[in-house]
């Protein structure tokens, strides 16, 4: 699987779909985007790309969408867009 655009593109296409601004954003809110963002890279790498696969199915990810305003669903369904998940 080949991706279409990078991890930090695809990061910024996740950013997009938060339901909170970037003005509102707390330390916890970009800890937890660099979690995110990190396991996208993780996708690419052959080494740790299964890890990053049961994270996005993971019901910790779920949470951590939650918590930032993502819905989790949605997100994933970007990755798969993105080329960086399996439909």
């Amino acid at each position: 699987m080949k991706a279409k655009c990078t991890s930090q593109q695809m990061l910024k296409v996740i950013k997009r779909n938060m339901e909170i601004k970037a003005d509102e954003l707390k330390p916890e809110h970009n800890l937890i985007l660099a979690v995110i963002g990190s396991a996208i890279t993780d996708l690419l790498d052959k080494t740790h790309r299964r890890s990053a696969e049961a994270f996005f199915n993971h019901e910790l990810f779920h949470g951590y969408c939650n918590l930032i305003g993502l819905h989790p669903e949605a997100t994933k369904q970007l990755l798969v867009q993105g080329g960086f998940l399996g439909a």
